[in-house]
This record gives C-alpha cells, structure tokens and sequence, in this order.
C-alpha cells in the first residue's frame, strides 16, 4: 500500500509539474517508466522486506476510506482534474504514505527486536 501511494503521489507531481510548464498529456504517459522507475525517497529494493510471491496478500481497509487514495479511478481523471483537487489530492496521498512508512517503520522495528531475542536464545542454547 505504502509503494502504492509512493507512485501515485509521484505520477500526481509529474502532472503538477507538467501542467506549469504547459506539456501534453501524452508528453505525461511517455515519462511514466522515468518517474516510477527514477530516483525518489524509495528505498533500495534490495535491503527491502519482499512478501513472497505466494503469500496471500491482506486488503487493507481504513474506517475513512483512505484506501480510496491508492485504489480509485482518479489517475484516469487527471486531465479533467482542477489544479485544486490536484493539490488537495498530493497532500492526502503524502500524508497517507508518511504515516505508512511511520507505521512499517514502528513494525519493522518489532520484528528486528523479536529476531534478535531469536539470535540471543539460540546461541544461549548452544
């Protein structure tokens, strides 16, 4: 959910930027592998916490509808979109994935503390 929101809210300031400078939709959607594939605050795939490729994914739902963020049509909308809800939407999506990443954060750092009381127990059995 976390890489979702991160991609949208990218794909969301490629448009802010793409409307100041007056370029065309189309000129949007050729760039579309540069801004999802180029630098950005995610991390390296390589030190990142992968789910398995067979493990059930869980659908996450929120009592608000933030889900609604990365889950809706509203990509699709864009050229129709007003500056306004365009702005208000990169907020949302910044916020939602800001406390996204607080909350993997805080779990990661549970599982680190739970696989090193693993370490410590195993090598005490030793």
């Amino acid at each position: 959910m976390r890489r979702l929101a991160q991609a949208r809210g990218e794909i969301l300031e490629a448009e802010r930027a793409r409307r100041a400078r007056g370029g065309s939709v189309a000129e949007l959607i050729e760039q579309l592998p540069k801004i999802l594939g180029g630098d950005s605050a995610r991390g390296n795939a390589a030190n990142s916490r992968l789910v398995e490729p067979d493990q059930e994914i869980t659908e996450l739902r929120w009592p608000d509808g933030r889900e609604n963020l990365v889950s809706d049509d509203s990509l699709a909308s864009l050229p129709i979109l007003s500056d306004t809800d365009l702005s208000a939407m990169i907020e949302q999506l910044s916020a939602f994935e800001r406390e996204l990443s607080d909350d993997r954060r805080r779990l990661h750092g549970v599982i680190d503390a739970v696989e090193h009381e693993i370490a410590v127990r195993a090598a005490a059995t030793i």
